[in-house]
């Protein structure tokens, strides 16, 4: 009878040993199976005094220090962030806004720094009263910056660009140019430019327009409807 009852035993956890198992999931399609129908399904990781040659190849941590993710190859813990594809890019839309009232602007070449304001994304670095973009820290990187909008002008000698500020003027990008366009006629354009910046750099949107088009100069306004877009496409670093 004893020996019966060791082989009925051995087989039963034999059984166990080689199925596969679900946590919180009656119907496990792996060997550990986690996947729960009431969507309460995330599996906790945490700190181990153990190396990653004792954990084995495959095994995972969180860090509550470093706040990340590690596995280990067998012989260290590598960061899932730091081994990510450093040649991808993700896009993501970190500022974007309209202006809900026209603007006025002047001639003679200065940069005219536009407002906007109805703010649709914000991520926390565009300043609502500057009307300026910081990049934050740790986000250097690749930036697309997008403007579009109207310019009237009181003569039909003039020109326009549509312009961005970096770093308060030490850079300025033109995505966009017209020229003599008609008095009163509104000329709608814009562009976009992609731009590796580093932390703290600033932006700004706006035009700047002839210096000697008229005498005296003609003035410039800008249209309700103005729009921007940053979007951060990532870092190669």
């Amino acid at each position: 009878m004893k020996n019966k009852f060791l082989l009925i035993f051995s087989c039963v956890v034999f059984g166990i040993s080689s199925a596969q198992v679900g946590v919180g999931n009656p119907n496990p399609a792996v060997n550990l199976d986690a996947r729960s129908a009431t969507g309460n399904s995330a599996i906790a990781f945490g700190n181990t005094n153990q190396t990653a040659m004792a954990a084995g190849a495959g095994a995972m941590k969180y860090d509550n220090t470093t706040k990340q993710m590690f596995y280990s190859d067998g012989t260290n813990w590598v960061s899932m962030a730091a081994n990510q594809t450093t040649t991808s890019f993700i896009p993501k839309v970190v500022a974007s806004g309209r202006a809900n009232a026209g603007m006025g602007t002047t001639a003679g070449g200065a940069f005219n720094k536009w407002t906007f304001g109805q703010i649709f994304t914000n991520d926390g670095n565009w300043n609502t009263t500057t009307n300026t973009y910081t990049v934050p820290v740790g986000g250097d990187g690749f930036y697309q910056f997008n403007l579009a909008g109207g310019i009237v002008s009181s003569s039909g000698a003039n020109q326009s660009n549509w312009t961005i500020s970096i770093n308060s003027g030490a850079q300025f990008w033109t995505l966009n140019s017209v020229n003599n366009f008609g008095a009163g006629f509104t000329s709608y354009r814009g562009g976009s430019v992609a731009i590796f910046l580093n932390a703290g750099s600033t932006i700004n949107f706006g035009s700047n327009h002839c210096a000697g088009c008229n005498s005296p100069a003609e003035t410039y306004s800008v249209a309700v409807g103005a729009t921007f877009t940053i979007t951060s496409l990532g870092s190669n670093l």
